[in-house]
């Protein structure tokens, strides 16, 4: 398993929610496109979705999410630990 059980957008908390970064109607089940989150990180993504989208955290419907990068909260949008 890829998250070891741990968040993959904070890394801080249980991992409990397996998330699309594109959305499932646009989207598929497959591992790039998905991400394990805890509750708090799930809903931030999809209550925040200007900084989610800019995080790879969302992908539009017209991007490849093997083309977008994830940002996780824990490091600033440069890639550095925050």
């Amino acid at each position: 398993m890829r998250s070891n059980l741990l968040c993959e957008a904070c890394a801080a908390a249980r991992a409990v929610h397996i998330h699309h970064r594109k959305l499932r109607r646009f989207g598929d089940h497959s591992l790039i496109n998905l991400l394990h989150v805890c509750s708090e990180c799930h809903n931030s993504i999809h209550a925040n979705p200007t900084d989610s989208y800019g995080r790879g955290l969302l992908v539009h419907s017209y991007d490849d999410p093997a083309d977008v990068m994830v940002v996780p909260y824990y490091m600033d949008l440069s890639g550095d630990a925050a």
